[in-house]
């Protein structure tokens, strides 16, 4: 029972930070009705960047979105303890997908052909991320730039998605793949 009050706890703190952070960042943070926040998790939504949540969205105890881009999280979806969205393009994740604890999505990184050059000086690349409707994403996974996770996918733990993942497959290993 402690644990269960602790819980309810928690998402109560997170309803304040996800108020705090539509303020703090005005208005670049939207949410639909029934949106749940874990304790800790921290939105940092730069001018020209947004993130919209839709209805019954639960986002993990401290989960980190850090946007300059365009984020959307659909109806029901549900992101596990210590997720990380990174976006300086747009990605797009469908409804009622199920993210694992410390899934990693990002929409962008550095080019590296310069090899004189250090990495974090060199331009960023960026390309759209779409997770469609309904995918898994276990734990601890990895979505790179550009990459299509179809709708009703299933990307095993640990996993590294380089490219798209076709409707209804289960995707594994480092980079991805699938039979």
């Amino acid at each position: 029972m402690h644990a269960m009050r602790n819980a309810a706890h928690g998402y109560a703190a997170g309803v304040l930070a996800l108020l705090v952070a539509r303020v703090r960042t005005r208005g670049r943070v939207r949410a639909a009705r029934g949106v749940r926040v874990g304790p800790g998790v921290r939105f940092d939504v730069t001018p020209g960047g947004s993130l919209t949540l839709g209805a019954g969205v639960v986002i993990g105890e401290r989960s980190r979105f850090d946007v300059a881009g365009d984020v959307r999280i659909g109806a029901g979806t549900r992101l596990g303890s210590r997720c990380r969205i990174g976006a300086r393009e747009r990605i797009a994740i469908g409804a009622r997908c199920v993210l694992g604890d410390e899934v990693v999505v990002l929409d962008f990184d550095h080019a590296t052909a310069d090899v004189e050059r250090p990495v974090r000086l060199q331009a960023l690349l960026t390309s759209p991320v779409t997770i469609g409707d309904g995918a898994r994403l276990d734990d601890a996974v990895v979505v790179l730039r550009g990459a299509e996770v179809g709708p009703a996918a299933r990307v095993t733990t640990r996993s590294v998605v380089t490219r798209n993942v076709p409707d209804g497959v289960t995707a594994t290993g480092v980079p991805a793949s699938w039979t």
